[in-house]
């Protein structure tokens, strides 16, 4: 006997749904339904109840919101979900036709194998399984004067580093600095670092160094750093180098540049006007 389904008013069932597993693979909302014959006899009344067997087919146009699966073996093909908000187990997810049609999943606790993604996760700054932290290293060519410079001056003037963070406003930590001396002279300085342009500051080369008040908030914190004689290694082959390794200080960029400058502690005087090199290196969130 060939069953079919047929409407019934909720005063025969009720006014419940139920979420229920439906054929060829799909889940939807059954409201209201009880089988019938081909002379359209109801098979199950109230005077009359009984169970039916087989499959039903229907079609579920959307599903706007999904508030627990606890286990799907497998999904063929996903058209849209508005939301889910918690999958607990997924072991196959045979394609996912777009990406951006997935506007949230709150959670998802284990993803067995996902076989296609169409439509990966557009260019930008939303990243889909990225672990550690990506980094950065400036080198950064200091023009210096020739004469002698006196303690208090700025050497080599307010240098930019573009980019440093990814986005602005990026979190970065200053990990290396390292200034290279090719004449080895290996002075003494004060090491500056801004978060965003100190405009009412003044960093000209051979000329005071004057940290204006409204730049104050623009340090990144620890500043000044202090290069030391002391903390100069020199090489065999000439020259030689001051660094700080492993500093871990960690700041907001206001922007995406960091701004740098040194400060004379002693009195520097230099051979060439390519004689300093400043190495930093950023860790960026």
């Amino acid at each position: 006997m060939t069953v079919t389904l047929k409407d019934i008013s909720p005063d025969t069932i009720g006014d419940s749904e139920a979420l229920a597993e439906l054929g060829n693979g799909r889940v939807g909302v059954v409201k209201a339904v009880v089988p019938i014959d081909k002379a359209g006899n109801e098979l199950l009344t109230a005077g009359s109840p009984g169970h039916v067997q087989g499959n039903i087919t229907a079609t579920v146009g959307s599903i706007a919101t999904v508030a627990e699966v606890t286990n799907v073996p497998s999904v063929d093909l996903i058209d849209a979900v508005t939301e889910v908000a918690n999958v607990t187990s997924v072991d196959l997810v045979d394609r996912v036709t777009l990406l951006d049609l997935i506007t949230r999943i709150a959670e998802v606790t284990l993803v067995g194998q996902v076989s296609e993604i169409v439509q990966a996760l557009p260019a930008g700054e939303n990243y889909l399984g990225m672990s550690g932290l990506d980094g950065k290293t400036f080198a950064t060519a200091l023009t210096v004067t020739l004469p002698a410079y006196v303690s208090g001056d700025c050497v080599g003037g307010i240098q930019q580093l573009s980019s440093v963070a990814r986005v602005s406003g990026g979190r970065v930590t200053l990990n290396t600095l390292t200034l290279w001396d090719v004449a080895g002279q290996e002075e003494a300085y004060n090491v500056y670092l801004f978060r965003s342009n100190p405009s009412s500051s003044t960093f000209i080369d051979a000329d005071p160094v004057v940290l204006h008040g409204d730049d104050v908030s623009k340090l990144v914190p620890g500043c000044p750093f202090r290069l030391y004689t002391g903390d100069y290694l020199a090489a065999q082959s000439g020259g030689s180098g001051a660094s700080r390794v492993g500093m871990g200080v960690s700041f907001d960029v206001i922007g995406t540049d960091v701004w740098v400058a040194l400060e004379a502690v002693e009195t520097p005087d230099y051979t060439a006007t390519s004689d300093l090199t400043l190495l930093t290196d950023f860790l960026r969130d």
